[in-house]
C-alpha cells in the first residue's frame, strides 16, 4: 500500500475505531452505574411503601392512586412556577433560592 491518500484512510480509520470503542467502554461503565443507582432506588422506594403501609396504614389502592395522579400531573407538561416573596419574581418550582435574588424559596418542591 504505497498511496499516500490509502494509508491516510486507514490511519484515519483505525483513530475512529478507538475513539468508538473508547466511548463505548465510558458507554457500559456509566450504564452499570446507573443500573446500581436504579437498583439502589427501587430498593428504597419499596421500603418506603412497605413503611407507609405498616406504620400509617395506607392502604396499596391509596399509594397507587396517588402515583398516577404525580405521573398525570408530569405528563401535563406543565411546569410549576414560585414567586419569590422578596423580589416576586417568578422562579420555578423546584429552586431552592431565587434565579433573581437569592432569597430562599418558601414553597420549594423538590419533585417539581
Amino acid at each position: 500500500m504505497d498511496n499516500p491518500l490509502d494509508q491516510f484512510r486507514l490511519t484515519e480509520a483505525a483513530a475512529a475505531a478507538e475513539r468508538a470503542n473508547s466511548k463505548g467502554q465510558r458507554l457500559e461503565i456509566e450504564l452499570s452505574s446507573l443500573k446500581k443507582q436504579h437498583q439502589q432506588l427501587r430498593l428504597m422506594c419499596q421500603a418506603l411503601w412497605e413503611l407507609l403501609r405498616e406504620r400509617a396504614n395506607m392502604e396499596d389502592d391509596a399509594l397507587t392512586s396517588k402515583m398516577y395522579d404525580i405521573q398525570e400531573r408530569q405528563k401535563s407538561g406543565q411546569k410549576q412556577q414560585i414567586a419569590c416573596d422578596d423580589c416576586g419574581r417568578d422562579n420555578a418550582a423546584n429552586r431552592q433560592k431565587c434565579l433573581y435574588c437569592g432569597a430562599e424559596l418558601e414553597d420549594y418542591d423538590p419533585f417539581a
